[in-house]
C-alpha cells in the first residue's frame, strides 16, 4: 500500500460506524491493494441478534464509511463479498488511487454521527426538518415514509416487536 497513513485513516473512519449495541464487531486486514473486513465472532451477540444478521449488518456500515473516506482521499473502491474456504463471508474493498476527488455531503458527516442512551426529548420533529430529509432522500424505486403521529407510531409497534424476536 503507498500511503499506510491514508489507508490507517480510511479504516479509522470504518471504526465510526454504527454497529448493534456499539460492539464494534470488525477486524481489518490490510493487504498490497485491499482492505479486508473480517467479522469478529468474538463480539457477537447470541441472544438479541442469533443469526449474526445485525453483525454483518455492521460489517455493512463500515464498508459504506471507509467506501466514502476512500472517495475523499482520491481513491476507486471496489466492493466485493467473498466467502473464505471456512464458509464466513466477509468484505473486501479493493483501493485504486485516482487522485481526483470524489466529494461526497455523506463523508462528512461520519465524525459527527453519534448515539446516545440519554433521556428522549418528546418534541415534535419540525415541519422543516422532515421537507430536509425527504429533499435529500432520492433514490430510484424507493421512498421515504415519515411517521410522525403517536397513531402512526402505534401501527408500527408489532412489526417491530416481530422483528426483534426474529
Amino acid at each position: 500500500m503507498k500511503n499506510p497513513e491514508q489507508i490507517n485513516e480510511i479504516i479509522e473512519y470504518g471504526t465510526k460506524a454504527p454497529s448493534g449495541h456499539n460492539t464494534q464487531p470488525w477486524k481489518f486486514l490490510v493487504k498490497e491493494n485491499e482492505i479486508q473486513i473480517h467479522p469478529d465472532f468474538e463480539r457477537e451477540l447470541p441472544i438479541v441478534d442469533p443469526d449474526n444478521h445485525a453483525l454483518f449488518i455492521s460489517l455493512g456500515c463500515a464498508a459504506e464509511n471507509m467506501l466514502l473516506a476512500a472517495k475523499h482521499f482520491g481513491y476507486e473502491c471496489t466492493v466485493n463479498v467473498v466467502t473464505n474456504d471456512k464458509n464466513i463471508s466477509f468484505i473486501k474493498l479493493l483501493l485504486n488511487k485516482t487522485g481526483s476527488i470524489e466529494k461526497d455531503n455523506l463523508f462528512d458527516y461520519i465524525n459527527i454521527r453519534q448515539s446516545t442512551r440519554n433521556l428522549y426529548i418528546n418534541d415534535k420533529v419540525s415541519s422543516s426538518h422532515i421537507a430536509a430529509l425527504q429533499e435529500s432522500f432520492n433514490f430510484k424505486g424507493i421512498q421515504i415514509l415519515m411517521f410522525t403521529t403517536a397513531e402512526d407510531i402505534k401501527k408500527l409497534e408489532a412489526f417491530i416487536t416481530e422483528c426483534t424476536i426474529r
